[in-house]
């Protein structure tokens, strides 16, 4: 090998280590805002981190899809979660986003048969536990989230309509 090759080499190594460092540090701002209510913002790193890098980055589309159902584009979020499902079928967010959006758009027995899946293929998981383990700051949000979710059978409804703990078996 040339030197002259070994010094492109060394150069394009440096300049493909810096745009995945950029490209990671602009999605962790991104997900700090997401956790933070800012979906709209997050959206937007997340697009640009997705340009940046040059490696598939496969959490990304999952927690696109989060976002944009928080943020109420849930068309979009439908859409991205099954495109997401159609290569990580065991994705549990991503099954609880496309639910939950499902049911908003008022796709009541898509929304039913989602929910179906995720207590077959995830009946040891309490979705109510997972939803409050998650750093989400807006409680209004993981509140719709957990309602959604529970309309449709994914976590059971407590007393005054309120979700808690695990769907029962056949809900």
């Amino acid at each position: 090998m040339s030197s002259l090759n070994v010094v492109f080499s060394h150069r394009w190594n440096t300049v493909t280590d810096e745009i995945l460092s950029l490209s990671d540090r602009i999605a962790m701002e991104g997900s700090i805002r997401f956790y933070l209510g800012q979906w709209e913002s997050w959206v937007g790193l997340l697009d640009t981190a997705m340009r940046l890098s040059p490696v598939n980055k496969p959490w990304y589309p999952t927690v696109q899809a989060c976002a944009l159902y928080m943020g109420g584009e849930l068309e979009q979020a439908a859409s991205i979660a099954e495109e997401v499902l159609e290569h990580q079928p065991h994705d549990l967010e991503t099954l609880l986003v496309l639910a939950a959006s499902q049911k908003e758009l008022g796709l009541e027995r898509r929304a039913l048969a989602t929910a179906e899946l995720i207590k077959e293929r995830f009946s040891g998981v309490d979705v109510d536990e997972w939803l409050a383990s998650n750093p989400y700051q807006d409680s209004d949000i993981v509140d719709k989230w957990r309602d959604d979710l529970a309309s449709v059978g994914v976590i059971a409804s407590g007393p005054g309509g309120r979700a808690s703990g695990p769907a029962a078996p056949g809900a």
